[in-house]
């Protein structure tokens, strides 16, 4: 199970946890995906806070998808924009 981070930052590491885990040979039916309850804003706190992994909500994985995704294109557009200023200093 992976905790889920509602940034996209934390969305594009759980899909690359995901994409590590089928690599590696675990099968897609063993890998889960949830969100803590609300209010937690992660795992630690919910469990602290004495909620049960059965607790825990089933992310849409889709939307998930798309904000690792939007995530990794800002990411890669903000590190082409900046690469003039290491050809300059």
């Amino acid at each position: 199970m992976v905790d889920v981070d509602r940034s996209g930052a934390g969305a594009a590491c759980v899909i690359a946890r995901k994409r590590l885990l089928l690599a590696a040979g675990v099968a897609r039916s063993r890998i889960q995906f949830r969100k803590p309850p609300r209010p937690h804003k992660d795992a630690a706190e919910a469990i602290e806070a004495g909620c049960s992994l059965a607790d825990f909500r089933r992310p849409n994985e889709t939307a998930m998808t798309r904000l690792a995704n939007e995530y990794g294109t800002t990411r890669k557009h903000r590190r082409e924009s900046s690469d003039w200023m290491g050809r300059v200093l």
